[in-house]
Protein backbone atom coordinates (compact mmCIF):
# COMPACT_ATOMS: atom_id res chain seq x y z
CA UNK A 1 0.00 0.00 0.00
CA UNK A 2 3.05 2.38 0.56
CA UNK A 3 4.10 1.78 -2.81
CA UNK A 4 0.83 2.30 -4.19
CA UNK A 5 0.97 5.72 -2.25
CA UNK A 6 4.31 6.17 -3.56
CA UNK A 7 3.35 6.09 -6.53
CA UNK A 8 0.50 7.99 -6.77
CA UNK A 9 2.14 10.88 -5.73
CA UNK A 10 4.48 10.85 -8.72
CA UNK A 11 1.98 9.92 -11.67
CA UNK A 12 -0.27 12.67 -10.95
CA UNK A 13 2.18 15.60 -9.23
CA UNK A 14 2.57 17.06 -12.34
CA UNK A 15 -0.90 17.30 -13.63
CA UNK A 16 -1.86 18.86 -10.44
CA UNK A 17 0.84 21.88 -10.63
CA UNK A 18 -0.78 22.92 -13.64
CA UNK A 19 -4.22 23.55 -11.72
CA UNK A 20 -1.75 24.78 -8.89
CA UNK A 21 -0.42 27.98 -10.69
CA UNK A 22 -4.05 27.97 -12.13
CA UNK A 23 -6.18 28.45 -9.25
CA UNK A 24 -3.49 30.12 -7.19
CA UNK A 25 -3.55 27.14 -4.25
CA UNK A 26 -0.89 25.98 -2.42
CA UNK A 27 -0.51 22.07 -3.37
CA UNK A 28 2.05 19.52 -2.27
CA UNK A 29 2.71 15.77 -2.19
CA UNK A 30 1.02 16.20 1.39
CA UNK A 31 -2.15 17.03 -0.61
CA UNK A 32 -1.99 14.57 -2.91
CA UNK A 33 -1.82 11.92 -0.15
CA UNK A 34 -4.43 13.89 1.77
CA UNK A 35 -6.59 13.95 -1.07
CA UNK A 36 -5.90 10.13 -1.23
CA UNK A 37 -7.22 9.73 2.33
CA UNK A 38 -10.71 11.24 0.99
CA UNK A 39 -9.68 14.19 2.47
CA UNK A 40 -11.19 16.68 -0.43
CA UNK A 41 -15.12 15.49 -0.55
CA UNK A 42 -16.85 16.82 -3.48
CA UNK A 43 -20.72 18.15 -1.84
CA UNK A 44 -23.38 18.97 -4.35
CA UNK A 45 -26.48 21.05 -3.74
CA UNK A 46 -28.94 18.32 -3.31
CA UNK A 47 -31.80 19.50 -6.16
CA UNK A 48 -33.61 16.33 -6.09
CA UNK A 49 -33.06 14.72 -2.44
CA UNK A 50 -34.74 11.58 -1.33
CA UNK A 51 -36.56 11.13 1.56
CA UNK A 52 -37.24 8.33 4.00
CA UNK A 53 -41.13 8.64 2.38
CA UNK A 54 -39.51 8.60 -1.19
CA UNK A 55 -39.02 5.15 -3.26
CA UNK A 56 -35.43 4.57 -4.41
CA UNK A 57 -35.16 4.54 -8.12
CA UNK A 58 -33.47 0.66 -8.65
CA UNK A 59 -30.48 0.37 -10.93
CA UNK A 60 -31.12 -2.71 -13.03
CA UNK A 61 -28.19 -5.40 -13.55
CA UNK A 62 -26.50 -4.98 -11.13
CA UNK A 63 -24.27 -7.96 -10.44
CA UNK A 64 -24.15 -9.73 -7.47
CA UNK A 65 -22.17 -9.12 -4.70
CA UNK A 66 -22.51 -5.04 -4.99
CA UNK A 67 -24.04 -2.94 -3.14
CA UNK A 68 -27.14 -0.85 -4.80
CA UNK A 69 -28.33 1.98 -3.52
CA UNK A 70 -30.54 1.03 -0.85
CA UNK A 71 -27.92 -1.01 0.54
CA UNK A 72 -25.66 2.02 0.95
CA UNK A 73 -28.27 4.10 2.37
CA UNK A 74 -29.08 1.12 5.05
CA UNK A 75 -25.34 1.04 5.70
CA UNK A 76 -24.99 4.84 6.12
CA UNK A 77 -27.44 5.26 8.27
CA UNK A 78 -26.05 2.37 10.50
CA UNK A 79 -22.99 4.24 10.63
CA UNK A 80 -24.67 7.64 11.36
CA UNK A 81 -26.74 5.91 14.31
CA UNK A 82 -23.18 4.99 15.75
CA UNK A 83 -20.77 7.87 15.20
CA UNK A 84 -23.40 10.79 14.66
CA UNK A 85 -25.23 12.56 11.96
CA UNK A 86 -23.65 12.28 8.31
CA UNK A 87 -24.89 14.89 5.97
CA UNK A 88 -24.51 12.09 3.15
CA UNK A 89 -27.59 11.59 1.10
CA UNK A 90 -29.18 9.96 -1.95
CA UNK A 91 -29.30 11.97 -4.63
CA UNK A 92 -31.93 10.76 -7.39
CA UNK A 93 -30.33 12.28 -10.40
CA UNK A 94 -27.02 10.81 -9.85
CA UNK A 95 -28.97 7.86 -9.59
CA UNK A 96 -30.72 7.51 -13.03
CA UNK A 97 -27.58 8.71 -14.48
CA UNK A 98 -25.37 6.16 -12.98
CA UNK A 99 -28.43 3.56 -14.37
CA UNK A 100 -28.66 4.57 -17.91
CA UNK A 101 -24.84 3.90 -17.88
CA UNK A 102 -24.54 1.10 -16.33
CA UNK A 103 -26.94 -0.36 -18.37
CA UNK A 104 -24.60 0.92 -21.59
CA UNK A 105 -21.25 -1.08 -19.83
CA UNK A 106 -23.25 -4.15 -19.22
CA UNK A 107 -24.78 -4.94 -22.33
CA UNK A 108 -21.53 -4.09 -24.30
CA UNK A 109 -22.06 -0.95 -25.75
CA UNK A 110 -17.99 1.11 -24.62
CA UNK A 111 -16.01 -2.62 -24.80
CA UNK A 112 -15.34 -1.52 -28.41
CA UNK A 113 -14.10 2.33 -28.08
CA UNK A 114 -11.35 1.88 -25.60
CA UNK A 115 -13.23 3.98 -22.86
CA UNK A 116 -13.23 1.49 -19.95
CA UNK A 117 -9.64 0.10 -18.06
CA UNK A 118 -10.79 -1.29 -15.35
CA UNK A 119 -12.51 -4.65 -15.10
CA UNK A 120 -15.99 -4.38 -14.98
CA UNK A 121 -16.77 -5.66 -11.83
CA UNK A 122 -14.55 -3.20 -9.82
CA UNK A 123 -15.77 -0.15 -12.47
CA UNK A 124 -19.10 -0.92 -11.16
CA UNK A 125 -18.53 -0.81 -8.00
CA UNK A 126 -16.60 2.45 -8.14
CA UNK A 127 -19.55 3.77 -10.18
CA UNK A 128 -22.22 2.83 -7.02
CA UNK A 129 -20.80 4.72 -4.41
CA UNK A 130 -21.16 8.02 -7.33
CA UNK A 131 -25.43 7.88 -6.32
CA UNK A 132 -25.34 10.29 -3.09
CA UNK A 133 -25.02 14.37 -2.45
CA UNK A 134 -21.38 13.65 -1.27
CA UNK A 135 -18.30 12.31 -3.39
CA UNK A 136 -15.30 10.75 -1.37
CA UNK A 137 -12.96 11.04 -3.66
CA UNK A 138 -9.32 10.26 -4.06
CA UNK A 139 -6.80 12.58 -5.71
CA UNK A 140 -7.07 10.52 -9.13
CA UNK A 141 -11.02 11.03 -9.38
CA UNK A 142 -10.53 14.84 -7.93
CA UNK A 143 -7.99 15.96 -10.53
CA UNK A 144 -10.27 14.51 -12.83
CA UNK A 145 -13.54 16.29 -11.67
CA UNK A 146 -11.34 19.83 -11.53
CA UNK A 147 -10.95 18.99 -15.44
CA UNK A 148 -14.40 18.11 -15.99
CA UNK A 149 -15.21 21.48 -14.25
CA UNK A 150 -17.35 19.74 -11.41
CA UNK A 151 -15.83 21.66 -9.23
CA UNK A 152 -14.23 24.98 -10.14
CA UNK A 153 -10.76 25.01 -8.89
CA UNK A 154 -8.76 22.81 -5.98
CA UNK A 155 -8.95 23.62 -2.62
CA UNK A 156 -7.11 25.88 -0.83
CA UNK A 157 -5.99 24.36 2.55
CA UNK A 158 -2.48 26.25 3.54
CA UNK A 159 0.78 23.28 3.98
CA UNK A 160 0.66 24.49 8.07
CA UNK A 161 -2.68 22.86 8.04
CA UNK A 162 -1.03 19.33 6.52
CA UNK A 163 2.24 19.73 8.58
CA UNK A 164 0.18 19.76 11.82
CA UNK A 165 -0.85 16.10 11.16
CA UNK A 166 2.31 14.74 10.36
CA UNK A 167 3.95 12.54 12.51
CA UNK A 168 7.20 14.21 14.41
CA UNK A 169 8.16 10.52 16.29
CA UNK A 170 10.50 8.71 14.36
CA UNK A 171 10.18 4.99 14.79
CA UNK A 172 13.75 4.41 16.99
CA UNK A 173 13.12 0.86 18.36
CA UNK A 174 15.49 -0.70 15.24
CA UNK A 175 18.39 1.91 16.78
CA UNK A 176 17.46 1.38 20.31
CA UNK A 177 18.74 -2.43 19.39
CA UNK A 178 21.59 -1.30 18.05
CA UNK A 179 22.82 0.41 21.01
CA UNK A 180 22.46 -2.47 23.12
CA UNK A 181 26.27 -3.72 23.87
CA UNK A 182 27.67 -6.75 21.84
CA UNK A 183 28.47 -8.43 24.35
CA UNK A 184 25.56 -9.00 25.66
CA UNK A 185 22.85 -12.07 24.07
CA UNK A 186 20.17 -11.15 22.10
CA UNK A 187 17.14 -13.30 22.20
CA UNK A 188 14.95 -14.44 19.37
CA UNK A 189 12.02 -12.14 20.89
CA UNK A 190 14.45 -9.34 20.02
CA UNK A 191 15.21 -10.51 16.30
CA UNK A 192 11.43 -11.15 15.48
CA UNK A 193 10.79 -7.68 16.78
CA UNK A 194 13.75 -6.31 14.82
CA UNK A 195 12.32 -7.87 11.74
CA UNK A 196 8.66 -5.82 12.04
CA UNK A 197 10.59 -2.54 13.27
CA UNK A 198 12.76 -2.17 9.95
CA UNK A 199 9.95 -2.95 7.28
CA UNK A 200 7.78 0.10 9.94
CA UNK A 201 10.73 2.32 9.29
CA UNK A 202 10.90 1.91 5.68
CA UNK A 203 7.43 2.57 5.42
CA UNK A 204 7.68 5.40 7.57
CA UNK A 205 10.04 6.65 5.71
CA UNK A 206 8.20 6.37 1.92
CA UNK A 207 5.37 8.09 3.67
CA UNK A 208 6.82 10.93 5.41
CA UNK A 209 4.79 13.36 3.61
CA UNK A 210 1.30 11.71 4.26
CA UNK A 211 -0.75 13.60 7.12
CA UNK A 212 -1.22 11.45 10.37
CA UNK A 213 -3.87 11.11 12.87
CA UNK A 214 -6.17 13.11 10.22
CA UNK A 215 -9.50 12.95 11.54
CA UNK A 216 -11.28 16.12 9.26
CA UNK A 217 -12.04 16.63 5.90
CA UNK A 218 -12.32 19.99 3.67
CA UNK A 219 -15.36 19.79 1.86
CA UNK A 220 -15.55 21.16 -1.54
CA UNK A 221 -18.52 22.76 -3.18
CA UNK A 222 -19.51 21.39 -6.69
CA UNK A 223 -20.71 23.89 -9.31
CA UNK A 224 -22.47 21.59 -11.28
CA UNK A 225 -23.62 18.01 -11.39
CA UNK A 226 -22.40 15.40 -13.33
CA UNK A 227 -23.31 14.08 -16.50
CA UNK A 228 -23.87 10.54 -17.31
CA UNK A 229 -20.64 10.57 -19.40
CA UNK A 230 -18.72 11.94 -16.48
CA UNK A 231 -19.63 8.92 -14.12
CA UNK A 232 -18.15 6.44 -16.61
CA UNK A 233 -14.82 8.48 -16.35
CA UNK A 234 -15.13 8.98 -12.56
CA UNK A 235 -16.11 5.51 -11.63
CA UNK A 236 -13.03 4.39 -13.63
CA UNK A 237 -10.60 6.54 -12.13
CA UNK A 238 -11.60 5.22 -8.47
CA UNK A 239 -9.09 3.15 -6.54
CA UNK A 240 -9.18 -0.60 -6.61
CA UNK A 241 -10.11 -2.17 -3.24
CA UNK A 242 -9.88 -5.70 -2.18
CA UNK A 243 -13.38 -6.89 -1.49
CA UNK A 244 -16.97 -5.11 -1.26
CA UNK A 245 -17.44 -1.89 -0.38
CA UNK A 246 -20.15 -1.37 2.36
CA UNK A 247 -20.18 2.60 2.66
CA UNK A 248 -18.80 5.43 0.31
CA UNK A 249 -15.45 6.12 2.46
CA UNK A 250 -12.20 4.81 0.42
CA UNK A 251 -11.03 1.70 1.80
CA UNK A 252 -7.28 1.59 3.76
CA UNK A 253 -6.19 -0.98 1.35
CA UNK A 254 -7.27 0.57 -1.84
CA UNK A 255 -4.63 0.94 -4.32
CA UNK A 256 -4.67 4.28 -5.75
CA UNK A 257 -4.30 4.99 -9.97
CA UNK A 258 -4.45 7.72 -12.49
CA UNK A 259 -6.83 7.09 -15.46
CA UNK A 260 -3.83 6.55 -17.65
CA UNK A 261 -2.40 3.40 -15.76
CA UNK A 262 1.37 4.66 -16.15
CA UNK A 263 2.24 2.63 -12.66
CA UNK A 264 3.63 -0.75 -13.99
CA UNK A 265 2.53 -3.36 -12.02
CA UNK A 266 5.43 -4.88 -11.33
CA UNK A 267 6.91 -2.63 -9.61
CA UNK A 268 4.52 -2.85 -6.65
CA UNK A 269 5.02 -6.54 -6.74
CA UNK A 270 8.95 -6.29 -6.57
CA UNK A 271 8.27 -3.85 -3.18
CA UNK A 272 5.93 -6.59 -2.11
CA UNK A 273 8.97 -9.18 -2.61
CA UNK A 274 11.37 -6.95 -1.41
CA UNK A 275 9.70 -6.12 1.73
CA UNK A 276 9.08 -10.05 2.18
CA UNK A 277 12.66 -11.16 1.74
CA UNK A 278 13.87 -8.41 3.50
CA UNK A 279 11.47 -9.35 6.47
CA UNK A 280 12.56 -13.55 5.97
CA UNK A 281 16.21 -12.14 6.07
CA UNK A 282 16.08 -10.74 9.49
CA UNK A 283 14.77 -13.75 11.40
CA UNK A 284 18.59 -15.29 9.61
CA UNK A 285 20.15 -12.91 11.82
CA UNK A 286 19.30 -15.74 14.83
CA UNK A 287 21.18 -18.40 12.69
CA UNK A 288 23.92 -19.26 14.93
CA UNK A 289 21.83 -18.29 18.47
CA UNK A 290 21.38 -21.08 21.65
CA UNK A 291 17.73 -22.42 21.05
CA UNK A 292 16.83 -25.05 23.35
CA UNK A 293 17.25 -27.58 20.94
CA UNK A 294 19.39 -28.72 17.74
CA UNK A 295 16.36 -29.52 16.15
CA UNK A 296 14.43 -26.37 16.71
CA UNK A 297 17.84 -24.47 15.72
CA UNK A 298 17.38 -25.97 12.56
CA UNK A 299 13.94 -25.64 12.13
CA UNK A 300 14.17 -21.78 13.23
CA UNK A 301 16.76 -21.70 9.75
CA UNK A 302 14.31 -23.22 7.42
CA UNK A 303 11.63 -21.27 8.48
CA UNK A 304 13.67 -18.01 7.93
CA UNK A 305 14.80 -18.76 4.55
CA UNK A 306 10.88 -20.34 3.73
CA UNK A 307 9.69 -16.96 4.73
CA UNK A 308 11.73 -14.99 3.06
CA UNK A 309 12.19 -17.07 -0.26
CA UNK A 310 8.92 -18.44 -0.37
CA UNK A 311 6.60 -15.58 -1.71
CA UNK A 312 9.25 -14.84 -4.22
CA UNK A 313 9.24 -18.27 -5.68
CA UNK A 314 5.85 -18.37 -5.92
CA UNK A 315 5.68 -15.33 -8.00
CA UNK A 316 8.72 -16.64 -10.56
CA UNK A 317 6.16 -20.01 -10.49
CA UNK A 318 3.03 -17.81 -11.35
CA UNK A 319 5.23 -16.08 -14.02
CA UNK A 320 6.92 -19.18 -15.55
CA UNK A 321 3.10 -21.04 -15.87
CA UNK A 322 1.83 -18.03 -16.92
CA UNK A 323 0.19 -18.67 -20.83
CA UNK A 324 2.79 -15.75 -22.10
CA UNK A 325 5.59 -17.15 -20.66
CA UNK A 326 5.05 -20.56 -22.02
CA UNK A 327 4.95 -19.27 -25.61
CA UNK A 328 8.14 -18.12 -25.27
CA UNK A 329 9.85 -21.32 -23.77
CA UNK A 330 7.30 -23.28 -26.74
CA UNK A 331 5.90 -25.30 -24.47
CA UNK A 332 2.95 -27.01 -25.27
CA UNK A 333 0.85 -29.22 -22.57
CA UNK A 334 -2.46 -29.66 -21.78
CA UNK A 335 -4.01 -26.13 -19.81
CA UNK A 336 -5.74 -28.49 -17.12
CA UNK A 337 -2.41 -29.75 -16.32
CA UNK A 338 -0.34 -26.89 -16.11
CA UNK A 339 -3.36 -25.15 -14.11
CA UNK A 340 -3.40 -28.51 -11.53
CA UNK A 341 0.68 -27.99 -11.13
CA UNK A 342 0.27 -24.16 -10.43
CA UNK A 343 -2.37 -24.38 -7.98
CA UNK A 344 -0.63 -27.82 -6.29
CA UNK A 345 2.25 -25.93 -5.81
CA UNK A 346 0.49 -22.66 -4.58
CA UNK A 347 -1.31 -24.42 -2.29
CA UNK A 348 2.20 -25.88 -0.88
CA UNK A 349 3.95 -23.26 -0.72
CA UNK A 350 1.57 -21.30 1.08
CA UNK A 351 0.93 -24.05 3.58
CA UNK A 352 4.67 -24.12 4.22
CA UNK A 353 4.95 -19.98 4.77
CA UNK A 354 2.04 -20.51 7.14
CA UNK A 355 4.30 -23.26 9.29
CA UNK A 356 6.50 -22.04 9.17
CA UNK A 357 5.20 -18.10 10.55
CA UNK A 358 3.63 -20.17 13.42
CA UNK A 359 7.32 -22.29 14.12
CA UNK A 360 8.67 -18.87 14.39
CA UNK A 361 6.12 -17.23 16.89
CA UNK A 362 6.07 -19.93 18.56
CA UNK A 363 9.48 -20.44 19.29
CA UNK A 364 10.11 -16.77 19.78
CA UNK A 365 8.26 -17.78 23.44
CA UNK A 366 9.71 -20.58 23.89
CA UNK A 367 12.86 -19.80 23.59
CA UNK A 368 12.91 -17.00 26.26
CA UNK A 369 13.00 -19.71 28.96
CA UNK A 370 15.84 -21.22 28.02
CA UNK A 371 18.07 -17.70 27.41
CA UNK A 372 21.27 -17.24 29.06
CA UNK A 373 21.89 -15.42 32.17
CA UNK A 374 23.56 -12.51 30.18
CA UNK A 375 20.49 -11.67 28.24
CA UNK A 376 18.55 -10.45 31.57
CA UNK A 377 21.50 -8.23 32.50
CA UNK A 378 20.72 -4.46 32.85
CA UNK A 379 22.85 -2.23 30.44
CA UNK A 380 22.79 1.55 31.03
CA UNK A 381 19.95 2.08 28.52
CA UNK A 382 17.75 1.35 31.06
CA UNK A 383 18.02 4.41 32.67
CA UNK A 384 17.16 6.70 29.66
CA UNK A 385 13.11 6.80 29.65
CA UNK A 386 11.82 4.90 26.57
CA UNK A 387 9.66 6.52 24.17
CA UNK A 388 5.87 5.57 24.12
Amino acid sequence: MACSNVWSVRILKARFAEFQERDGVPWSDSHIHYANMGGFPIQFATSDPITATQEIPPIKDLPKGIQSPQDLQKSMQRISNAIGKIDWALERSNILAIEKKNRMVSQGHLKEEGTLNTPYMEWVENLTVLCGNIWVVDASQLLLAREMGIIDKLPYMPQDSLDDHNGVVVDVHSAWRAIKPKSLPTSQLEIFTLSFAICSSITYVMLISKPQDVRTAYTIKAVRHPSAEDLIYMANAGPLGYGPKYNVWIPNDATHRDVQKKAPVYVMSMACLFALVLFGATHCVAWNFEFPTALEKLFWRLSSVITALAMPFAYLTDRILYPSSLKVFKVESQPTILELVERALMLLIVVMFILARLFITVEVVRSLVFLPPGAFIGTWTANIPHIG
